[in-house]
């Protein structure tokens, strides 16, 4: 899926361009702890497209057209390389063209209750 590989890339390096880690929900269980709150309950998920069901590639979408402006103005892909407008369709194709399935990154979810 080299589309999906490319699009992938163009998200992590723009995270890492604005000062940020991608594997931040990874180290939740600690930042809460650094912080003085009690240890949080946590949830990993992740949404897997299919031929089939490829809804969850529209949210990859969506993130690299919020990302865009970023991705420009740090060199990672111009708006003609990434083509946001048939991005979707393109990998789509790729996703039913393989017949394979995607999973994409995961969310981490984390909350605590707070002493009364």
């Amino acid at each position: 899926m080299p589309l999906f590989a490319q699009a992938m890339k163009w998200i992590v390096d723009t995270i890492r361009a604005s000062g940020r880690e991608p594997d931040t929900g990874l180290r939740v269980f600690s930042i809460y702890i650094s912080a003085g709150l009690p240890a949080p309950r946590m949830r990993y998920d992740s949404l897997i497209a299919t031929p089939a069901d490829s809804r969850a590639i529209w949210l990859g979408v969506e993130t690299i057209r919020g990302y865009l402006p970023l991705m420009e103005k740090f060199g990672i892909a111009t708006a003609a390389e990434v083509d946001i407008d048939t991005l979707e369709e393109r990998s789509v194709g790729q996703l039913k063209a393989a017949e394979a399935v995607i999973v994409c990154p995961a969310t981490v979810g984390a909350w605590c209750r707070l002493p009364a």
